[in-house]
């Protein structure tokens, strides 16, 4: 026997009805057959058909969906067909067996319910009573065709849900969002792994529990999110968006960004809260420092506003006292002598101010443009620190202050540093301190940390002090304390500023503490360079600075031996070999490098004098090459660079010695006095005015050769060889200064520069322009000077 097709759709879901339920009357008597058929159809149940073979019995349930069978059972044959149609039954379907029976055996009877007969009608039967049975029946049928049909929906039901929970589940792994649920009937809460691990808990290390949350919430935001939480729940509010603090395993708080949907029941009541987590610690940090920078941008701003406007006055208040007495003094009928003398040092000292004024402007610019050079040369400590406190102690004395120096050993005799830079800031920090200070005294105390090759600056002062939040900007550019300050004391703002970059750039700090009404201290650190112990004094008594020698301050030693000048410039040559000779020393000249090493290893030289910069081959390659043939002599640097790095770089290739250019004749005296012995004879007067003499028409011949060296730089400009501007800037920069004329130097020392760092041409032109300008002034000013000569 076959069961149902499988394309067949269940029975309850084809009866339409009660009435068009298909019937299968099986019954070996023929009458007793067509008398229940009969009353079948009689009652409307067109559907019933009748069968007296079992195995067409058989035939007609699996070609047909039937849903009840009256089923004859007077013996043990029948129960057989009864077995059959159930066996034939699929798992999922239901058939209803009414048997019909006149045998009273009650074990029969028994049997056939164990099989799966759902009723048994008695012969003879009354017409109600089989009919109400096969209603019965019927209905049982339905119910348990929805039941099946009900089951199949739900097991559906579950796998569609399984896929939905794998998808949930592959979700949240894949998201960074934590995802949590919470069901307010039951209590119970859901957090995912992902949840957990933005506090830095693994799944398993974190309950997922209401308590777990709120124990790890901040104080400060957990009575809102909790009020909040309630006006969702109570539908008070339509969504949550909101970001609060949740404390993670480490201790710290971490931004989360929760976002909350309420799961409500038909009432409207919220059965459920589900919602997602994000760590937005992050986010919330940059928008922080965001807005800490929009602030200091515009506290910048308004700083750079006052300041103009302060500047502005500054500027203004000089200028106008220094064009008031100019104009006076252009009236010398109206003037006495005196008077005279008065505007003129009111002009001077307007002009010094108004200088240093355009000095600081200058300053900050090529610090914040990373243009300022910092050079590195030997300094007397002791002598610095005397000229600091010359130049403080005038301004001290006028507000009856006390200005004291304090030194305290050990300190280095001398420091490699920029003594211009170092002598500016010191300068900056006293005078600070003596413009701040009414009454008592100005300390200096200078100190030294030998292993960490550091000098220390103390400067304390008994001043106005500042509060903690001036000291917070006090070091800010454009910025004084405030604008009282500022109206009170004058200055531009920009001293402090500049004081702390320029000690960070000759490798040192400036630090300050102070006090409102008591005063301030600031400290000074700046890298020293090597500090043998050879170079460092213990003795108190020997830090007094030297007696000054203003008159005899370039004493030029008598010595005997011979020197090797190498230098290519014309100007050079004749300006070093006479200073040089001016010593005693015989002096030979070469222009390069390749010479002055065949000339060093010919010839019996004490002292080698070596320009770096020259043509064919360089200072520096003819050095080394001499150190590889084992020349032991002096080798003396000579170059227009000075900067840090430049000593350490010439020393590594072999040099004894640096000087730079233009050239501290002092300083080239000590050097030739440190090598060449001590002559048994001076020179004479006559040769000394032959040397002047000398002199002077070198710097006639140089000076009346300036048009045709502004012509070569300009049409070298013009022409784009930038290369031949650089040289010839370089030779301006190294001649220029070595013969009185600093301006120029200067001048020299800007264009190399911008031609290195590759300035735009218009920015060179002008600085051409301005070397045009200076050249003619300074021919002007030498010829009136000589006589118009």
């Amino acid at each position: 026997m076959q069961g149902h097709n499988p394309a067949t759709p269940p029975l309850g879901a084809q009866a339409k009805s009660l009435r068009e339920s298909r019937i299968l009357v099986f019954e070996r008597s023929s009458a007793d057959g067509q008398s229940m058929l009969a009353l079948l159809q009689g009652a409307d149940y067109a559907n019933a058909q009748g069968c007296s073979d079992p195995h067409a019995a058989a035939d007609i349930y699996a070609q047909q969906p039937v849903h009840l069978v009256l089923l004859e059972l007077d013996d043990v044959d029948g129960l057989q067909v009864l077995e059959r149609l159930k066996a034939a039954t699929p798992a999922d379907d239901y058939l209803s067996v009414l048997v019909v029976t006149g045998n009273v055996d009650r074990e029969l009877r028994l049997r056939a319910l164990q099989a799966g007969a759902g009723d048994v009608l008695t012969k003879p039967f009354d017409r109600e009573e089989l009919l109400y049975r096969v209603r019965n029946l019927l209905r049982t049928h339905v119910l348990h065709a929805r039941l099946a049909e009900q089951i199949a929906l739900d097991r559906q039901t579950e796998a569609r849900l399984r896929d939905s929970e794998e998808r949930f589940k592959l979700a949240m792994r894949a998201a960074d969002e934590g995802i949590w649920d919470w069901n307010i009937r039951t209590g119970s809460v859901f957090m995912s792994p992902r949840w957990k691990a933005l506090l830095g808990y693994r799944d398993d290390e974190l309950p997922s529990t209401l308590e777990a949350w709120t124990s790890r919430v901040h104080p400060e935001d957990l009575s809102q999110a909790m009020a909040d939480l309630e006006a969702y729940m109570d539908g008070n509010l339509s969504t949550y968006d909101k970001s609060i603090r949740v404390r993670h395993r480490d201790g710290d708080y971490r931004w989360i960004k929760n976002r909350w949907m309420a799961v409500r029941d038909e009432s409207g009541l919220a059965a459920r809260i589900v919602g997602t987590a994000d760590d937005i610690t992050e986010d919330v940090h940059l928008r922080d420092e965001l807005e800490h920078a929009r602030q200091r941008a515009e506290m910048a701003n308004r700083a750079k506003s006052e300041f103009l406007a302060n500047m502005s006055h500054e500027i203004r208040t000089p200028l106008t006292a220094i064009i008031g007495f100019a104009e006076a003094g252009m009236d010398q009928t109206q003037q006495s002598s005196a008077e005279r003398s008065e505007g003129l040092r009111a002009i001077i000292d307007n002009g010094r101010h108004l200088r240093s004024l355009i000095d600081d402007i200058l300053d900050i610019s090529k610090i914040e443009a990373d243009r300022l050079e910092i050079e590195a040369v030997t300094v007397n400590l002791v002598d610095m620190i005397s000229s600091c406190h010359s130049g403080v102690r005038a301004p001290a004395d006028a507000k009856g202050l006390v200005f004291e120096v304090h030194l305290m050993p050990p300190l280095p005799r001398t420091i490699e540093t920029d003594p211009t830079r170092l002598k500016q800031i010191l300068y900056n920090l006293c005078n600070n301190a003596v413009k701040f200070t009414e009454k008592g005294s100005v300390r200096l105390i200078v100190s030294c940390d030998p292993p960490l090759e550091h000098l220390v600056f103390t400067v304390v002062d008994q001043g106005i002090g500042m509060t903690p939040e001036q000291l917070e900007r006090v070091f800010e550019p454009f910025v004084q304390a405030d604008t009282s300050t500022t109206r009170q004391f004058g200055g531009t703002g920009l001293g402090l500023s500049i004081s702390r970059r320029l000690a960070q750039r000759l490798g040192g700090e400036i630090e300050v503490v102070s006090e409102p009404g008591v005063g301030s201290v600031f400290v000074l650190t700046t890298a020293t360079g090597p500090l043998p112990e050879d170079n460092l004094v213990r003795d108190p008594g020997a830090l007094a600075p030297e007696p000054c020698q203003a008159t005899s301050s370039t004493e030029i030693p008598s010595v005997s031996g011979h020197i090797l000048l190498a230098e290519d410039n014309p100007y050079n040559q004749k300006l070093i070999g006479m200073y040089t000779r001016k010593t005693g020393a015989e002096v030979t000249v070469v222009e390069n490098g390749e010479q002055a090493v065949e000339e060093a290893l010919c010839g019996n030289y004490d002292l080698i004098l070596m320009d770096l910069q020259m043509p064919v081959m360089g200072g520096l390659e003819a050095v080394e090459m001499l150190r590889q043939t084992l020349y032991e002599g002096p080798i003396v640097a000579l170059t227009a660079h000075s900067m840090i790095g430049d000593r350490e770089k010439v020393l590594n290739a072999g040099c004894t010695d640096f000087l730079t250019k233009p050239v501290d004749w002092q300083a080239l005296f000590k050097v030739i006095a440190q090598y060449l012995p001590v002559a048994s004879e001076r020179r004479s007067a006559s040769d000394d005015a032959a040397d002047d003499d000398a002199l002077r028409v070198l710097v006639v011949r140089f000076v009346n050769q300036l048009p045709s060296t502004l012509q070569d730089v300009i049409g070298a400009a013009d022409a784009g060889d930038w290369d031949t501007v650089r040289s010839l800037a370089h030779q301006l920069k190294g001649v220029a200064g070595g013969l009185g004329f600093p301006q120029l130097t200067d001048l020299g020392a800007e264009i190399e520069r911008a031609v290195m760092q590759g300035a735009d041409t218009a920015t060179v032109h002008t600085l051409l322009e301005t070397l045009k300008t200076t050249c003619e002034q300074v021919a002007r000013e030498f010829h009136a000077a000589s006589g118009g000569g």
